[in-house]
């Protein structure tokens, strides 16, 4: 799992043919900083470890923390999250809005997100739009978009 990580901090662009064939000092060093950098952010996103085992061993949770710990790892600006707490125990819907709100405050980072789970969206939103037949019915801050009695009865299909 840890090359899922590894692959978001990666500067592709660096490399020349040259330093692929002659791994030197300087490139075994950036690789050390690198690894060292991916187990940080799979700390930091609560994966569980060992890191060096396959990722389709992870449990759905953790499948889910490995994922945003790649997108966090690639310091992205803007990040388009489908269901981010879908299937998620109560515990770890907690993890991953703290996460997500770390990425905000951090990087300055913009993240969209579509999500069923109303409460999270509370939690996590400082904006909340409401789609009715793909157009956009009704937005604001989520507390007062989400507390509508019109926006929960299209919300949960009545």
């Amino acid at each position: 799992m840890l090359e899922n990580v590894l692959l978001a901090i990666h500067d592709h662009g660096s490399r020349t043919v040259l330093t692929s064939l002659l791994r030197t000092t300087a490139s075994s060093s950036v690789a050390y900083r690198q690894r060292t950098e991916a187990e940080q952010w799979l700390d930091t996103a609560g994966v569980e470890r060992p890191y060096d085992r396959p990722a389709g061993l992870l449990s759905f949770g953790n499948k889910k923390l490995l994922a945003l710990a790649r997108l966090m790892a690639g310091r992205f600006d803007l990040l388009l999250l489908d269901e981010p707490a879908a299937g998620l125990a109560p515990h770890m819907i907690h993890r991953v809005g703290e996460l997500l709100k770390m990425h905000v405050r951090d990087r300055k980072a913009t993240i969209a997100l579509i999500e069923h789970n109303l409460s999270f969206v509370a939690d996590v939103a400082s904006l909340a739009y409401v789609l009715r037949s793909g157009k956009v019915h009704d937005f604001g801050p989520p507390d007062e978009v989400l507390g509508r009695t019109e926006n929960r009865e299209i919300m949960i299909g009545l």
